[in-house]
């Protein structure tokens, strides 16, 4: 069996800490400018049924869990500055990551519970839309948002109870500091909530929302077929499929849909990676033979769900009449404003230059 130090040195595990800082520190910027313009978009737009509903409390949700990344991004620069210089922090680094994971992890189950109830709201309205089509109201929608924020974020206490920041001491001389300390509890809970996480929800919401895809992505097609089939015919789309017949409205919201769920599968697949990879290699964990190469994993992982979190910016912009125009009218004002103020200083300047 290969050991770890031939997997993965020293070296390049600080190498790989660094670049992932770096990356993490960058998407989360972006994703915080693109979320709170999202944000602020569908505010603008008026939340008027679920689906404006579910996309606004979707980036908040991105939005909580890019902000958060900040967080897991600067522990991790400060676990990197330890190992190469030696010089220990009041507060042990990785005791803080883990307290910002937990967070993180709860706006990311927030955001694949969202995706996935978007993915079977919008595949059963277009496959049965005489049946579904007034059961996604936006007040069950409402009940529904709850229910996700509530299942997301109590499992965690008995993580954050069994968590505590303990003096610890360091070195051969006095000195001390803040060090984690896993209880029995925290054991107990971390088993539990990454068998809830992990399989329940992540494995069932992926299969999901690839099910749901394949649904929506065979109704784009077809309605592209007969459009195309109208064109050629002369005749109108109804008269071709009847009540089959897609809106544009309903294409473009499907096409918001499978894009988002395409990107959410993509930032899982890490997950699901090391789920199997766990349950073939019991050593593949932390505090275990080969930590640096899961935590080098787990840093992939974390890179492409802040990715996902931070660009539906531009699924929005391409699908979303509403959003495109109101962001255009924003840009565009923000363009006029700042020319007005350019003009306003150069002629203030005009007039000191004549005295």
């Amino acid at each position: 069996m290969a050991t770890e130090q031939f997997l993965l040195g020293l070296d390049g595990y600080v190498l790989a800490l660094i670049i992932s800082v770096t990356a993490w520190a960058v998407t989360c910027c972006f994703g915080t400018f693109t979320n709170l313009v999202n944000i602020h978009a569908f505010l603008k737009i008026k939340v008027k049924d679920s689906v404006t509903l579910t996309f606004l409390v979707l980036s908040i949700s991105d939005l909580g869990m890019v902000v958060v990344g900040f967080m897991t991004s600067a522990t991790h620069a400060m676990a990197v500055m330890e190992m190469k210089n030696q010089a220990w922090f009041p507060i042990e680094p990785y005791g803080l990551a883990m307290i910002s994971n937990f967070i993180r992890e709860q706006f990311l189950t927030i955001s694949a519970l969202i995706t996935t109830y978007q993915a079977v709201a919008r595949c059963m309205c277009v496959t049965i839309p005489l049946r579904f089509r007034d059961v996604f109201t936006m007040s069950r929608t409402t009940v529904i948002l709850c229910v996700f924020v509530s299942v997301s974020f109590l499992p965690y206490i008995p993580l954050v109870v069994g968590l505590r920041l303990v003096h610890f001491r360091i070195g051969e001389g006095n000195s001390t500091r803040l060090t984690r300390h896993l209880s029995r509890l925290f054991y107990i809970s971390s088993d539990v909530l990454e068998m809830l996480n992990d399989v329940l929800v992540n494995l069932i919401s992926v299969g999901l929302v690839i099910i749901c895809l394949f649904v929506m992505l065979h109704k784009l097609r077809q309605a592209a077929s007969f459009r195309r089939l109208s064109q050629a015919t002369g005749r109108s789309v109804t008269a071709i499929a009847g009540s089959k017949v897609l809106s544009s409205r309903d294409i473009q919201v499907l096409k918001q849909v499978a894009l988002i769920s395409t990107a959410y599968v993509i930032s899982n697949t890490p997950r699901m990676c090391i789920v199997f990879m766990r349950m073939a290699e019991p050593e593949f964990y932390v505090n275990r033979k080969y930590r640096r190469v899961f935590h080098v994993c787990v840093c992939v992982k974390i890179a492409l769900e802040l990715i996902c979190a931070s660009t539906n910016i531009f699924i929005y912009y391409s699908y979303n009449s509403k959003y495109r125009d109101l962001l255009r009218s924003l840009f565009s004002s923000f363009l006029s404003q700042s020319n007005t103020e350019k003009s306003q200083c150069s002629s203030r300047s005009g007039k000191g230059n004549s005295f």
